[in-house]
């Protein structure tokens, strides 16, 4: 089975990345894993409007997404709820 582990906060050398490495780590020999840092995503996602179209980079993500078959998601908790990136990232 194909495995996407989600890092979910876009803070670099965050405590999530290195969880969601660790998870990797375990469960690589078992399964088909790759970690996605939201860290990765494109740097002016949420500085351009992409309302009215995708923005090209997320296309790819979003076809990584719909080739896995279990999701992973490594969020830490942020004033009892999650990041704002992944809310955003959502949309």
């Amino acid at each position: 089975m194909k495995t996407l582990i989600i890092s979910g906060t876009n803070r670099t050398h965050s405590a999530s990345l290195a969880v969601a490495k660790h998870v990797h780590h375990l469960y690589s020999s078992h399964l088909e894993c790759e970690i996605f840092s939201l860290c990765d995503l494109p740097k002016d996602l949420l500085t351009d409007n992409f309302y009215s179209q995708r923005h090209p980079e997320i296309l790819a993500i979003v076809e990584k997404i719909k080739s896995t078959d279990i999701l992973l998601f490594v969020i830490p908790e942020y004033h009892g709820s999650f990041p704002g990136i992944v809310k955003f990232s959502s949309i």
